[in-house]
């Protein structure tokens, strides 16, 4: 994700400063650009941080979502410009005001889905809008997937971004309108009937909804719609193995101490069972 913006500012003569935990990887993706500097750098470092934002024109935050916030505060103490790949949170929208008091702006959810699909959108949108036309139903379907000939694990899919905030969002409710109905998705119940799709070229593929649609209506002025879903492509399997990890409580935010515990202990103690004879290792 990182890659690709910095290789296109480095390209159009941009000074550029990639802070991140691993200096080595920065470098590698600067390459030996006259334009480029690679720093080390952790959350920790809020002085390095504040030193940053000063003096520099815009900031890209891609570390994990929590930290946004943080970031944004110090772009508005220095009245610098800044872009997320991440949803706005509400912390994030709490700031809206005084973004626009400071005259800066903070712009969330610019990466690819998030992102790429609002663009995609609104294109659609405004051109059926401008020939007078209206949205009965409204889907936006997308998922970073592997190569089918890649999809060779039980989940059929390759990390392309944070492992944890990819498994985690499996922890989220679901609400979407369909013809009409609001649907109310509870997380217990997010992968059980996901939306099957012949994609061509690809084949069958399993959709689950994603977060909550109906507050996009507003966001892509179209409140004339009938149905409005966001999904998530996965390839067969995904679902499946991810709601049986689910009902093993395997990706809650509960902390638990496995001190000593066998992966067989570790399994019983999350399925609720003091008797780990019986499972295999």
């Amino acid at each position: 994700m990182v890659k690709p913006i910095v290789h296109y500012l480095l390209n159009k003569g941009f000074q550029v400063t990639v802070a991140t935990r691993t200096r080595s990887k920065a470098e590698e993706m600067i390459a030996g650009h006259p334009n480029g500097t690679a720093l080390a750098w952790t959350v920790e470092d809020q002085d390095t941080l504040d030193n940053l934002v000063a003096k520099h024109d815009l900031t890209v935050s891609l570390l994990p979502y929590l930290h946004h916030v943080m970031v944004a505060k110090h772009c508005l103490k220095h009245k610098k410009n800044m872009v997320t790949t991440s949803y706005v949170k509400p912390e994030m929208q709490a700031l809206d005001a005084e973004a626009k008091a400071v005259g800066i702006i903070i712009l969330n959810e610019m990466g690819l889905d998030p992102g790429i699909d609002h663009m995609s959108a609104m294109r659609i949108i405004d051109h059926v809008h401008t020939k007078g036309g209206k949205i009965e139903e409204f889907y936006s379907l997308c998922g970073a997937l592997p190569g089918p000939e890649a999809a060779d694990n039980p989940f059929k899919y390759k990390f392309s971004w944070s492992p944890k905030g990819v498994v985690m969002a499996g922890n989220n409710d679901a609400k979407f309108l369909k013809a009409g109905k609001v649907i109310e998705i509870p997380t217990e119940n997010l992968f059980k009937n996901p939306l099957k799709v012949d994609f061509p070229g690809v084949g069958l593929l399993e959709v689950y909804p994603n977060r909550d649609s109906i507050s996009y209506m507003d966001i892509y002025g179209i409140p004339e719609t009938k149905t409005i879903m966001r999904g998530t492509f996965r390839f067969k399997g995904w679902c499946e193995t991810i709601d049986a990890m689910k009902k093993m409580k395997l990706i809650s935010y509960d902390k638990m101490d496995f001190t000593g515990k066998s992966y067989a202990d570790f399994v019983a103690m999350m399925i609720g069972t003091n008797d780990s004879s019986n499972i295999r290792q």
